[in-house]
């Protein structure tokens, strides 16, 4: 085993050497014995890495203090030691979020795939949320306040955009609570009510442009339909009675449109969820006379 972690070996195949050996040994001497010895290897490369001219903040000087860390903490749990390698940690990950920061932001406004932007996020805030622990179990009060910023900049752009839909945690309801939370934490509460007139602006006009007129082909179906749910649900935090008004009667026509038009391609949970929809947008506006017609037609279809 000690042969197979030689320095030499200055490439993804060590990690996975690690990881094969303590995956396969059984026996629970054996595989402790080996964790110290890979600890020490990952430690000695780490101060070898940190030593050279050519150091960089990159996946390859990751994959060390990852592995370090990750060894450290399931080990012996010496917490001396791992407090001292959390502020080495705290260290580069601050310059790898600096030295990607750059390349992250061009990649997020050049793509336009959902399933990428997705990923993308959830990486870049996963990233992110680890600096803030970090900072938090150190009392970098100062570096948590930054990265807080940070998120909160990353957030406020996904939310900004038109035509992008979030899956789990990054659908945009989720966000804009994440959002709220974060002013909150920073002691900017009085800059929440701002900042929902401000979104709640911006969705209209994507609606407008995208979503509710000749163009609604440019803008996903999905992403329609969470945009004018959006606009709803932000016109009653904000009470804005007659806006909620004219989008809901908006919005009761593209869920007709979308009715009429793939009634016959949809599931029964799928109609009753758009004839639910549809009832109670009625109801909400007082259009009572449409709200009696689709309960008829729940009765009938469901």
């Amino acid at each position: 085993m000690e042969k197979s972690l030689q320095p030499g070996n200055h490439s993804v195949v060590w990690k996975l050497i690690i990881e094969h050996i303590i995956y396969f040994i059984k026996d629970d001497i054996q595989k402790k014995k080996f964790e110290q010895e890979a600890l020490k290897f990952c430690q000695r490369l780490w101060k070898e890495e940190k030593e050279m001219s050519t150091f960089g903040f990159n996946k390859f000087t990751k994959e060390i203090i990852d592995t370090l860390m990750q060894l450290l903490r399931d080990g012996e749990r010496d917490e001396s030691t791992i407090y001292e390698y959390e502020k080495e940690e705290l260290w580069f990950y601050d310059e790898f979020q600096s030295s990607t920061e750059q390349d992250f932001w061009r990649n997020f406004d050049a793509e336009t795939d959902d399933g990428e932007l997705n990923k993308m996020i959830s990486d870049r805030v996963q990233l992110i949320d680890k600096i803030l622990a970090l900072s938090e179990r150190l009392d970098q009060h100062e570096m948590r306040t930054k990265y807080q910023r940070i998120k909160l900049a990353i957030y406020r752009k996904v939310l900004f955009r038109p035509n992008f839909v979030g899956y789990n945690e990054n659908k945009k309801e989720m966000i804009k609570k994440s959002v709220e939370q974060l002013y909150r934490d920073l002691g900017e509460k009085e800059r929440i009510a701002e900042f929902l007139e401000s979104l709640l602006s911006s969705w209209i006009v994507h609606w407008e442009q995208w979503g509710g007129g000749a163009g609604a082909s440019e803008m996903s179906l999905l992403a329609r339909e969470r945009t004018i749910r959006g606009i709803l649900q932000l016109c009653r935090e904000l009470n804005k009675q007659k806006l909620y008004r004219r989008f809901g009667r908006e919005a009761i026509i593209f869920y007709e449109d979308l009715w009429r038009e793939e009634v016959e391609e949809m599931d029964t949970r799928r109609i009753k969820k758009v004839l639910c929809e549809i009832k109670d947008l009625a109801s909400s506006v007082e259009d009572y006379e449409r709200e009696r017609h689709y309960q008829d037609v729940y009765k009938v279809s469901c």
